[in-house]
């Protein structure tokens, strides 16, 4: 996936504004390679915290889910 910073649509939404690859560059003052760093990077933040309640569900979905009560009565008669 070879993509070049000719691919960013710049340019005017029309009826509306600059669009926001436009807004940040003139605006702003953003360069090309700062917007796409700051994008990529916002988009990694996003996939860590997605990736972290992920993990956090799966723990707190296992930790509630009750023992299995035939392998507790195996265990009982297995000590005794």
């Amino acid at each position: 996936m070879d993509r070049t910073f000719e691919d960013i649509p710049f340019g005017e939404i029309e009826g509306v504004n600059l669009s926001d690859p436009s807004l940040l560059t003139e605006m702003y003052g953003w360069s090309v390679t700062q917007l796409v760093d700051r994008y990529v990077h916002l988009g990694t933040v996003c996939l860590v915290v997605l990736l972290g309640l992920y993990v956090w569900g799966l723990l707190s979905a296992y930790l509630e889910i009750p023992p299995n009560p035939s392998s507790e009565k195996e265990r009982m008669f297995a000590i005794h």
